[in-house]
């Protein structure tokens, strides 16, 4: 799926350093790391929307540099951390912008296939109630269950997510995070900075863990028996962020 040969990016400081990895198709591939430890850089390599200045960022074979915006948007889907919307949009507008790579303008009929899909996604997500309201009413975890939204409209079969959870309670953070799994099964390739570590552990095949520039990767139980989680974030090994 994805390779990264040689990758470097840096800012004030190198963030990533020289990295080199596989992250396989069809898997919950889960980022994580310390504060400023290059997770978003990262995800934003993958996604194409940052360039390595050195090395190459392949997916399928394929230099990501070298594919147009609405190529990779009809590989890639991606839910970043900040999103600027329009706060005019209703819910049902921002979903059918996932569509958007396939359509030559905005307001392109849809097909019946594409209604079904969207229909769909808004059932899965439980979103028929929000579809009428504007995005300046939503509250945080509804915005949020909304751009994850407009990305699955997207249809793609790699999905990125920055820190995907971070702004729902406990119940919809289990709810939305056993979704993206369940999209595995269906071939789907799912990438996740998230926070906790708990939940990283709980849902994801492999975990790039990011320190000091470097990307080690894994699965979650040998980084916890190796004591690696708990070096790169300086807590003790039964740490109950790590149960």
């Amino acid at each position: 799926m994805f390779s990264l040969n040689g990758v470097s990016y840096s800012f004030q400081k190198t963030v990533l350093d020289n990295i080199s990895l596989e992250i396989s198709g069809g898997q919950f591939t889960g980022i994580v790391g310390p504060n400023g430890s290059g997770k978003t850089t990262l995800l934003r390599l993958l996604s194409g929307f940052y360039r390595a200045p050195q090395g190459h960022v392949l997916l399928n074979g394929q230099n990501l540099a070298s594919l147009r915006p609405r190529v990779r948007a009809r590989q890639i889907a991606v839910v970043t951390q900040i999103n600027i919307l329009n706060p005019q949009f209703t819910v049902r507008e921002m979903l059918s912008l996932g569509r958007a790579p396939y359509h030559r303008w905005f307001w392109q009929r849809q097909t019946a296939a594409e209604k079904a899909l969207l229909e769909k996604i808004t059932a899965d997500l439980r979103l028929a109630e929000l579809l009428p309201r504007r995005i300046k009413t939503l509250s945080g975890g509804e915005m949020q269950r909304t751009v994850i939204a407009r990305a699955l409209a997207q249809d793609t079969l790699v999905l990125l997510l920055d820190e995907p959870v971070n702004h729902l309670d406990i119940h919809h953070q289990l709810e939305i995070l056993s979704y993206l799994k369940n999209l595995t099964a269906q071939g789907r390739t799912i990438i996740a900075v998230l926070h906790d570590l708990r939940l990283a552990r709980r849902f994801c095949d492999s975990l790039l863990v990011l320190n000091n520039g470097q990307v080690i990767t894994g699965l979650p139980e040998e980084h916890l028996r190796s004591g690696l989680l708990a070096r790169v974030f300086e807590l003790p090994e039964n740490s109950e962020f790590l149960a």
